[in-house]
């Protein structure tokens, strides 16, 4: 297919952590790489953030918390590593979540 585009969002800061149905972490370059690599050429992004309070994600009344993932420390406890990707995570952006959004695009017949 000649020419079709793609708009993709993802998270760039840890998320496998809190949310048990991300099945990978993601950088804005490993996200990026992954169209790149299959031929698609990036037209525009942008990031989102969502900032948060990390003592509201307990509540029972806060509505995103029944997606948090319940056995958090026991979580880390089998993935140390990521508990250290939080960490700098916190570190490097507060309390926020970052969402990468990229439009990429199909610039030729590659198979796709």
């Amino acid at each position: 297919m000649k020419g079709g585009r793609f708009i993709a969002s993802v998270p760039v800061t840890p998320s496998m952590d809190a949310n048990p149905y991300h099945l990978q972490d993601f950088t804005a370059s490993s996200f990026r790489k992954m169209f790149i690599n299959n031929g698609l050429v990036e037209i525009d992004s942008f990031i989102q953030k969502q900032h948060y309070k990390p003592l509201f994600l307990f509540r029972k009344k806060y509505r995103q918390s029944k997606n948090i993932r319940l056995a958090l420390v026991n979580y880390y406890l089998k993935n140390p590593g990521k508990f250290f990707l939080r960490i700098k995570s916190f570190f490097k952006d507060g309390f926020t979540n970052k969402y990468l959004v990229v439009v990429f695009e199909n610039p030729g017949d590659v198979g796709l």
